[in-house]
């Protein structure tokens, strides 16, 4: 679990800390993220088999970053699906509505980065250049993603375990 922002550091900075270092001790406090996923299609690798997981701070909005296999799989407060780039400002190639949410397809690196804009959060899957994985099942999982309501209130967040459908 990683604690991270750009800039000038949370004022609470010392007490995210502490809550990590509680979560992961034996008997600790229970972990919280805004987002919950639902299970991945069978041909997607398991989020709940996640090897690394990281909410980051950045002016009031939260990001949650979860690696599983060679896919990320992101969720973000800072909604800003608008046009769709790969980090290198690489263009979408291609548009979508899914279940009533924007989407769009862009390159990313070597990969694809699938995107769709939940309302009140982004959310991202970023995986290749192989295998080859079903776009439907991708947008599946990325459609199935709850965020907390409200998003910005901890107390409402979902417990680790039960955020990575485990």
């Amino acid at each position: 679990m990683g604690i991270s922002a750009d800039g000038e550091p949370p004022p609470d900075l010392r007490q995210q800390y502490l809550t990590v270092a509680e979560a992961v001790r034996p008997g600790g406090r229970t972990l919280r993220v805004p987002v919950r996923f639902g299970s991945a299609p069978a041909s997607l690798p398991a989020i709940a088999k996640a090897h690394r997981v990281d909410v980051q701070w950045n002016e009031g909005d939260w990001t949650m970053l979860v690696w599983v296999d060679d896919v990320m799989v992101s969720a973000t407060s800072a909604v800003d699906l608008g046009e769709c780039l790969g980090d290198s400002g690489e263009r979408q190639t291609g548009e979508f509505t899914y279940r009533g949410h924007r989407g769009c397809v862009v390159p990313n690196g070597a990969g694809e980065r699938l995107g769709l804009h939940l309302g009140e959060a982004d959310v991202t899957y970023d995986f290749g250049p192989s295998p080859e994985l079903p776009l439907e099942d991708i947008k599946r999982l990325l459609a199935g993603v709850t965020v907390a309501s409200p998003p910005y209130d901890p107390t409402t967040w979902f417990d680790l375990k039960t955020a990575l459908g485990g």
